[in-house]
């Protein structure tokens, strides 16, 4: 049997759980800190978010704006495929 855990990233990108499950997770310590970042991460790259959790709104804004609408949206692009790579990735 093989115990080894994923990297974090990995894990990150295999979490289906919503934010504040994700959350009440590493509060409880059945994630670590570095796992719950790249879960942040992804959490706010990988969809247009209009919440003010992780100011998530404020930044994709202020990415729109500074990048405009093309490489916005490849921004988004790049970060998906980067989780579904991770999230396919063998241990």
């Amino acid at each position: 049997m093989n115990w080894e855990f994923p990297p974090p990233a990995v894990q990150a990108a295999r979490m289906s759980d919503t934010y504040e499950n994700g959350a009440y997770k590493v509060r409880q310590g059945y994630i670590s800190e570095y796992t719950w970042r790249w879960y942040r991460f992804f959490w706010v790259w990988t969809a247009p978010r209009f919440s003010s959790l992780e100011d998530a709104e404020r930044r994709q804004d202020r990415a729109y704006m500074r990048l405009g609408a093309t490489v916005y949206r490849r921004r988004f692009d790049r970060v998906n495929a980067l989780r579904d790579r991770l999230a396919r990735s063998a241990t």
